[in-house]
């Protein structure tokens, strides 16, 4: 990782006051509304995503369209 990106993280983890990205599938594929997760995509990209339910399904493909959110993410951005 970047040392840019590293800074980015931080400051999105600041904004949205985690300590930490979630991990998809930790804790039975339940979390909490309003946490962010990483997703790296095989495009070489990171991907940010918010939880929008208390349990969730897979990510949204970053490619499918210009705003890849669905009703369980909220797509943030990417690095």
């Amino acid at each position: 990782m970047s040392t840019n990106q590293a800074v980015f993280e931080q400051l999105v983890l600041d904004w949205y006051k985690q300590d930490s990205f979630g991990n998809w599938g930790d804790n039975g594929q339940t979390g909490n509304v309003g946490d962010i997760f990483t997703y790296h995509f095989h495009d070489g990209k990171t991907h940010y995503y918010r939880l929008k339910t208390t349990s969730y399904g897979y990510f949204p493909w970053p490619s499918e369209s210009p705003d890849p959110s669905n009703g369980h993410w909220q797509y943030i951005s990417h690095y």
